[in-house]
């Protein structure tokens, strides 16, 4: 696939890398108001330095995929020199494929350990979604492991071991598919009945906001990765190229556990996803500071 420019689907080479630039900006920008409202606006709450540390290791993940694959087209288009083999950028293209799945796994890490959170910290929740993920990157080493740089052909995209690639890409379709349920499911019992909404209009609008902050466009660029690597269409670079920026998306819209109640809204929302992410996140902190307010005062006492 892809072995030369004349290739079918030789669009998706450069499409691929544009688009992932263009998400990577903005969710550096996403990345920028994490850190503000993980640190500042915590204050006088101490900070929670792991979720600082996680979300921080997994948007420099995907910083080093788009860096990475911006490299290659670089290298193979406009450095004014011939276009290498694919032998030559074998270590480039592996190291890429590798990096591509290692942002996949701390995702589904990052989402495994929401659904940990909101389920009140209870393991037989997150036994079976942790193994699944394990597993699934287990599959994605065994191509970049296996492969000889003999076979590596096109200059542009590493080739693949069918079977393993895409039961990753299946194992983390299922992995997104059950957090996210689980998160929904926990939502829906503790929000308000379905009686207090006023409209359906009301009604679709907080389900879609509840779907997308549980995770559910992991879900959306994951299948799409599995559809169209089914397909064999050169366009699946393009569907991994977004969800390496995708995978970056749980540890900047929710940073902490959260405890919203998006099925209890009476009107839909205003505006884009911006304001919904930043809403989202304000209701959380203020759900941790009453909180920890209360187990103050319940320390105090029993004191």
């Amino acid at each position: 696939m892809l072995e030369s420019v004349q290739s079918d689907g030789t669009y998706a080479i450069i499409v691929s890398d544009a688009v992932e630039i263009v998400l990577f900006g903005i969710y550096t920008i996403f990345y920028t108001f994490a850190l503000i409202i993980l640190t500042i606006c915590r204050r006088p709450l101490p900070i929670h330095w792991t979720m600082v540390a996680s979300t921080t290791v997994l948007f420099a993940a995907c910083m080093t995929h788009c860096s990475m694959v911006t490299t290659d087209r670089h290298t193979t288009f406009t450095s004014g020199w011939p276009i290498p083999s694919g032998r030559e950028l074998s270590g480039l293209l592996r190291v890429t494929d590798i990096q591509f799945k290692l942002c996949g796994f701390l995702s589904q890490l990052v989402m495994i350990h929401r659904c940990w959170t909101v389920w009140d910290y209870r393991y037989p929740i997150v036994v079976g979604p942790l193994i699944m993920a394990i597993a699934a990157m287990i599959c994605a080493l065994v191509g970049p492991i296996r492969l000889d740089t003999s076979e590596f052909v096109s200059p542009f995209v590493a080739p693949r071991l069918l079977a393993f690639d895409m039961a990753f890409c299946v194992i983390s379709l299922l992995v997104y598919v059950l957090v996210t349920y689980l998160i929904i499911l926990h939502l829906r019992r503790v929000s308000a009945p379905l009686r207090n909404f006023r409209s359906t209009e009301a009604l679709v609008w907080s389900l879609a906001s509840a779907c997308i902050q549980a995770g559910g466009l992991l879900v959306i660029a994951q299948l799409s990765v599995v559809i169209l690597l089914a397909l064999n269409d050169p366009a699946v670079i393009i569907a991994e190229s977004v969800a390496t920026q995708v995978y970056v998306r749980p540890s900047l819209i929710h940073s902490h556990p959260f405890r919203i109640s998006p099925l209890s809204s009476t009107r839909p929302p205003q505006s884009s996803a911006v304001s919904s992410i930043f809403v989202s996140i304000r209701l959380e902190l203020i759900w941790f500071s009453r909180r920890e307010s209360h187990q103050r005062s319940w320390s105090s006492g029993w004191a």
